[in-house]
This record gives C-alpha cells, structure tokens and sequence, in this order.
C-alpha cells in the first residue's frame, strides 16, 4: 500500500475557510475502531463537529485509540459529527449524530482488474480508493495483469475507485462485501459526443447567466456558466459548444474555474472540456451585450436557470414573463417552474448601471471591445456568493 498523501478531498465544506460561530457547550464522544487481523492501537482520531449543512461549527478535536477504543471528554456541541481515522497511513471515516458512538470496523477488502477496451491490462496505473463522502482514503498502483487489491476497509460500503489513463480521468462505484469475488473495471474509450451532456446539479444552479454593468457605460458583459453532467458510460474528451447571441465573440472561457482558450465558429464557442461518466463540469464563456438586451434559448436542457446582475437595480430591470425574481437578498430572477427547460427568455437592462472600476488604481478598465474582461468578471466570486445568499430561492425552484 502507497502512503497516503496528505491532500485529500474534503467533505463539502467542513475544512473550507468559515466564519464559526461563538463557542457552544462541549460535550462526550466515544468510540471503537476494530481491525480484523490487525490493530488499530496507537491510530489517529480527529473528529470535527459540523451542523446539517455539513458545515463546521468548531474546532477539530484529536485523540487515539487505545487497544480498540477512544473517548474525548469535550468535543463542541453540534449535530453531527466527522469522524477520520487513520490506519496504516490510509483514511477512514464516519458521519454519526451527538446521540451515538463512532463504530468503525474494517474487516473487508476490494479487489479486481482494470482492462482496456480492447482487453489490454492497465498495469502500473495509479488509483485512488475514495469514501463515499468524498475524502480519499488510500492510494495503490495495479499491479501485473493489471490487478489490484485494497484493505482493510469498511465492511458494506461503497467507494469509488479512481484513476487516469492517457490523461483521460475514470471513476467506478466499488461495494465492499458485494456479490462476486472481485471487479472487472473497464476503462472505455472516450467519446466527443456532446449528446450525453446536460446541464444539472451545480451550485447554485446548472445554468448561471451573469449580467455585468459596463465599465465606462459602453457595453455590459454576459458570463454564462454550466454544470455540465456526463450522462454516458464513456468519458467525455472533446469541445463543449456553446451557442453564442447573433454578432458578437466571445472575450473569454473558463473550465473548472480557470480561464481557458475558447474557439469560436461562427455562432458557436468550443471550449476543451474532460467529463468523466456520471461526474460533472463547470464550463462558461463570457461575451458582450448588444444594445442593452440579452436574449438566449438555454442549452443542454438545464434543470435549474438563474440570472445573477452585478451593478444593475433589479427593479430597473425588464425580463420576459417566463423569468421571475428569486426569494434572496441580492437581484436574480429564476426561470419560473411552468417554463419549459429550452424556453427562449428576454432581458433588458437599464442605460444608468453602475460603473465599473479597477480595485486598485480606481480607473475604468475595459477591452478593447469596451466589455469587461473575463479575469475581472466574477466568475468564480459571483457563483460562491451566490450559494449562501441565494441558496434558498435557488434550491425551492429546484424542488418544484
């Protein structure tokens, strides 16, 4: 077994930089960690309190296990409870209530190959054992014929088991105690097909459309961003298109949060983009506003449609009747739930948005097509904003 490698992926939030709240009582928690031929005296317990949103409420607390149990005297009172244990320099966890006590036993293992499409054993291939939570928890090569066995793990749990072949990114769902002896993985070919993508899930919504008041009154910006989900059984490796307004180009693309080059043919902007099966995307193009309305058909059937403005009064704002304002503090309009998914909306902005101007020179800053260029449109700040001020009109749309 490889050593464990200190970054790993957090669960939602719980270890993201939060503003916590005052200190609350603190209370008991207990546990027991078993290992079947083995020990897991001497392992490492940290153990952090989180509330319903899986956000933390207060500072980790840290312990080990004696013989096969631990206890802390004050953990801070919370709902719930995170629970890492590390063995052998492989993660595990727990997620458990402040009414019951951490049981963790890992008596079980998961084994198999992973094989071309063509049949070809991936030997020497670098995985990664994930928690269903999202944390990893080991990492290992495969080894001749491609095969690959991993333990001690939680008995009755699922994983995903994660690798790259040619750069191309796989991901498998793995049960431990499953029916069958071990797992035949197949790493299939990657497909360009954009008929398996469609716009769902995301934060906080699966098409975000973005409207930026003009730095020095010429022309206001569109940042249109999609999470992108694979619907297929195959990666997908190739240019996500995006239908862009009648005349105008595209002044920018971001992938995964990073500004990328984007392609553009005609009406349409092609931006690289690698989606494994099942697993999404965050995609955006950033573009002008002609004459002051914007007036798009959405694509790749979005489940959830918001338009955010930056340096407009909503109230000065008119949109056609299929959009209406969102329950939140700061201006969005939502596409209301009798709409149809690729129903056509309209929005016009009013000719006094607030100017734009450079954070530290205090200037107006513009390209040279006067829109507001995409390292200084908030993409990436927009959409992480949106998801506490915006998170319940955004979501009860989404139930409806």
């Amino acid at each position: 077994m490889h050593k464990l490698k200190a970054t790993t992926i957090a669960l939602f939030c719980i270890v993201a930089v939060l503003t916590l709240p005052a200190p609350v009582a603190a209370e008991p928690l207990s546990g027991t960690v078993t290992v079947a031929n083995g020990t897991a005296d001497g392992d490492r317990v940290t153990i952090t309190p989180i509330d319903q949103n899986y956000r933390r409420t207060g500072d980790p607390v840290n312990t080990t296990v004696e013989g096969t149990s631990f206890s802390v005297d004050e953990v801070p009172d919370a709902p719930l409870y995170f629970v890492r244990v590390v063995h052998n320099e492989s993660a595990h966890y727990a997620l458990v209530d402040n009414s019951t006590d951490v049981d963790i036993s890992l008596s079980s293992k998961v084994s198999g190959q992973i094989v071309a499409e063509n049949g070809t054993a991936m030997e020497e291939t670098r995985i990664q054992i994930a928690s269903s939570y999202g944390p990893i928890v080991t990492e290992d090569r495969t080894g001749e014929n491609g095969t690959f066995s991993v333990g001690p793990l939680k008995p009755n749990s699922t994983y995903y088991l994660r690798y790259g072949i040619g750069g191309v990114p796989y991901n498998h769902t793995i049960k431990t105690d499953a029916e069958g002896d071990s797992y035949r993985l197949v790493a299939s070919d990657p497909t360009n097909d954009t008929s398996n993508l469609s716009a769902s899930g995301g934060t906080p919504a699966s098409h975000v459309v973005q409207l930026v008041a003009p730095r020095n009154g010429s022309r206001p910006t569109a940042v249109e961003t999609l999470s992108l989900q694979n619907d297929g059984d195959r990666p997908f490796v190739g240019q996500v298109e995006l239908q862009l307004p009648e005349g105008v180009n595209a002044s920018g693309a971001m992938y995964q949060g990073k500004r990328v080059p984007v392609d553009q043919d005609g009406r349409t902007a092609k931006i690289n983009a690698t989606i494994p099966p099942g697993e999404r995307s965050r995609v955006g193009v950033a573009y002008p506003i002609e004459d002051r309305t914007l007036e798009r058909t959405p694509q790749y059937d979005p489940d959830v449609l918001a338009v955010s403005f930056q340096g407009y009064d909503l109230a000065n704002v008119e949109h056609s009747e299929n959009l209406e304002r969102g329950d939140s503090p700061v201006p969005i309009l939502v596409m209301n739930s009798s709409a149809e998914n690729n129903e056509t909306f309209t929005v016009e902005l009013p000719a006094n948005g607030t100017t734009q101007t450079d954070s530290q020179s205090g200037e107006e800053i513009e390209d040279d097509d006067g829109t507001v260029p995409l390292d200084d449109a908030p993409v990436v700040p927009l959409l992480v904003g949106l998801v506490g001020a915006v998170g319940g009109g955004i979501l009860a749309y989404r139930a409806l």
